[in-house]
């Protein structure tokens, strides 16, 4: 049985207990904290926790839930205290009187809302998409994952923005982009970024970040809501929930983004989301053969046989022991269990297993085995 853990929830002068286990995510944490608080929306308060001799950590992902479980695991410790504060968003600047975000008419910014237009959410929720606004902001703004990384960020940032962009140079070392008003309305936002030999890493070399055309709002579809971005949203989510519905993203996009992202680009982004996070199979297919060669070569007396089709060299089973295991199973009981499961990948086929029992009750892995059928 999980040792309970208990989130000591700060906020204000108030304070609150919520169980933690060790599939607890974002999301879940979110929920409870505003059921307690109701002041308080998803999206709209940040949290930090104290790791002793450390500054305080963040908890921004589900990644981060599952670092602060485990630490406290390590530490054997079963209670820890979490800071919320309320997030301080830096609302665009207004232009001639005019409000940045909207300057169409019919949308000009009321004192009394934090939102409005096509997108507006109900009871002044604030969308998780807000952080967008600042992806791209300065000169010399550095982008380790390259040009990926600023491609991804640059549609984020439009979208939110409430603007096209129109690539005037789109290259892997390259990126000169701009309003794809510039030609109607003479718009001057543009940006530049390059690659930097040395490390790898991108950077904006010259950004005007200010818009002169009209018109511009920030709507529930846009054309450059891409299944590459829907992924890039969806890793966190992947790694604790991998058996989403492509139906629960498009939902969830709806209710905590305010963008309508199509059932395709849903599940694709997440066909995307899991090779990032779990790897291409197919390459890993292709990697068999040098596995094998490996594992006998660096571990003799395993037992590693891989058998494929002779004429297509299609994969048809692999069996692997490893040499510690077989030498092992001299010291257990003389049991063998023999189980095997569906693997729910695109190839299909069926995992198989051959399990021992060890003196003190506990399971003994012998050998594996991938086959077709």
């Amino acid at each position: 049985m999980e040792p309970a853990v208990f989130g000591r929830c700060v906020f204000k002068d108030k304070t609150v207990s919520i169980p933690l286990q060790s599939d607890s995510t974002l999301m879940f944490l979110c929920s409870n904290i505003c059921s307690r608080f109701n002041e308080l929306e998803v999206g709209a308060f940040e949290m930090t926790y104290l790791v002793p001799d450390h500054p305080p950590c963040v908890l921004e992902t589900d990644l981060d839930v599952r670092v602060m479980y485990l630490s406290l695991m390590n530490e054997e410790k079963y209670t820890v205290t979490i800071t919320i504060a309320i997030k301080e968003f830096l609302f665009p600047e207004k232009q001639n009187g005019v409000d940045d975000v909207f300057c169409g008419d019919g949308n000009m910014h009321n004192a009394e809302d934090d939102f409005i237009g096509k997108y507006a959410a109900p009871s002044g929720h604030t969308y998780l998409s807000q952080a967008w606004k600042s992806y791209i902001n300065h000169v010399g703004q550095k982008f380790i994952g390259g040009v990926i990384e600023f491609r991804e960020k640059l549609c984020k940032y439009a979208i939110e923005k409430g603007f096209k962009v129109r690539y005037l140079k789109n290259e892997k070392e390259r990126v000169i982009a701009q309003c794809s008003k510039k030609v109607s309305d003479g718009c001057s936002w543009r940006v530049h970024a390059s690659l930097c030999p040395t490390n790898g890493f991108f950077y904006i070399r010259s950004l005007n970040n200010e818009h002169t055309c009209k018109g511009r709002i920030r709507e529930r579809t846009s054309s450059m809501m891409s299944s590459k971005i829907v992924s890039s949203v969806l890793v966190d989510q992947i790694q604790s929930t991998p058996l989403i519905k492509p139906i629960e993203i498009v939902k969830d996009f709806k209710k905590n983004y305010g963008l309508d992202i199509s059932y395709h680009n849903a599940w694709y982004g997440k066909e995307l989301a899991k090779k990032k996070v779990h790897g291409d199979e197919s390459l890993s297919y292709k990697h068999l053969a040098w596995y094998v060669g490996a594992v006998l070569s660096s571990n003799p007396g395993s037992r590693c046989i891989l058998d494929c089709d002779p004429e297509s060299s299609r994969f048809k089973r692999f069996f692997i022991s490893f040499h510690a295991c077989i030498e092992g199973f001299r010291f257990c009981r003389p049991l063998l269990f023999l189980d095997g499961t569906f693997i729910k990948n695109k190839y299909k086929g069926h995992l198989l297993a051959a399990t021992g029992k060890k003196g003190n009750q506990g399971m003994y892995p012998l050998a594996f085995a991938v086959v077709d059928s």
